[in-house]
C-alpha cells in the first residue's frame, strides 16, 4: 500500500491533557519535516488532539495511563497512530461542523470523531486484548509557496553560485586573453624592429659600399 517510509517518529506521553502540547510539538514537527501546508497542519494537529482528548477521556476515564504516538512520514503521506491500553470504545461521529472555522480558531477538545473523520483521508479504530489503536492518514497537499522550502533554498544557491562562477570563469578567460593577446602583439612589434633594423643596416652597407666604389 504504501513506499518506502523516509522517517519513523515514535513517542510515549503520560495520558494527561497537560501533556496535549508535547504531543502537539511532535505532530507539528513531523508535518513540517513531510513538508505539508500550514492549512493542513493545523488540521491534523486538531484532529490528533482531539484523538489523544478521546482516549484521556474514554479509554483511560481521566485515570492513569500512557499514550503512545507513531508517526511515519511518506513521500506522500503521514501516516499518525495513537495506542492505548485503556478500555475500548466505539467512536461516535455525527452532527456537522465548520471545519475551516475550527482550522482558524484552535479549538481545542471535545469536537468528536466525526471532526477526525473530516480531516484525514482514511481512519480506523482498532481494539484487542493488548491495546487501542487510534490510526489516521493524511495526504500531503503542499502549497506552492512552502512546498519543498530546503529544495527551494538548495535551488536560490546553486542559482547564485552558478551565476558567480559565470563570472569568475568569464573573468580568468578574458585576463588570459588579454595577456596572450597583448604578449603576442609585443612579440609581433619586437620582431619587426628587428626586421627593420636588419634592413637598414643591409641598405646602409650597401650605400656605402657603392660610395667607396665610386
Amino acid at each position: 500500500m504504501f513506499q518506502r517510509p523516509i522517517k519513523e517518529i515514535n513517542a510515549e506521553f503520560i495520558a494527561e491533557e497537560k501533556y496535549l502540547d508535547s504531543i502537539r510539538r511532535v505532530v507539528k514537527e513531523s508535518c513540517s519535516t513531510a513538508g505539508m501546508s500550514t492549512k493542513d497542519t493545523s488540521a491534523v494537529l486538531l484532529a490528533i488532539e482531539e484523538g489523544a482528548t478521546n482516549i484521556i477521556r474514554h479509554a483511560y476515564l481521566y485515570e492513569k495511563g500512557t499514550l503512545r504516538l507513531r508517526i511515519v512520514i511518506y513521500r506522500k503521506l503521514l501516516a499518525f497512530s495513537l495506542f492505548d491500553t485503556g478500555r475500548s470504545f466505539e467512536p461516535q461521529g455525527n452532527g456537522k461542523l465548520d471545519l475551516e472555522r475550527l482550522v482558524d480558531s484552535g479549538r481545542k477538545g471535545g469536537l468528536g470523531f466525526y471532526m477526525i473523520q473530516k480531516i484525514m483521508d482514511s481512519v480506523e479504530y482498532l481494539s484487542s486484548p493488548e491495546f487501542n489503536e487510534l490510526r489516521m492518514i493524511k495526504r500531503i497537499s503542499r502549497a506552492p509557496s512552502e512546498a519543498g522550502p530546503l529544495l527551494q533554498r538548495m535551488s536560490t544557491l546553486r542559482m547564485k553560485f552558478s551565476i558567480w562562477t559565470f563570472f569568475i570563469v568569464a573573468l580568468i578567460v578574458g585576463t588570459a586573453f588579454y595577456y596572450i593577446n597583448s604578449r603576442s602583439t609585443i612579440e609581433i612589434q619586437r620582431h619587426l624592429d628587428d626586421t627593420v633594423a636588419a634592413l637598414g643596416k643591409t641598405i646602409a652597407g650597401q650605400a656605402a659600399g657603392y660610395i667607396i666604389n665610386r
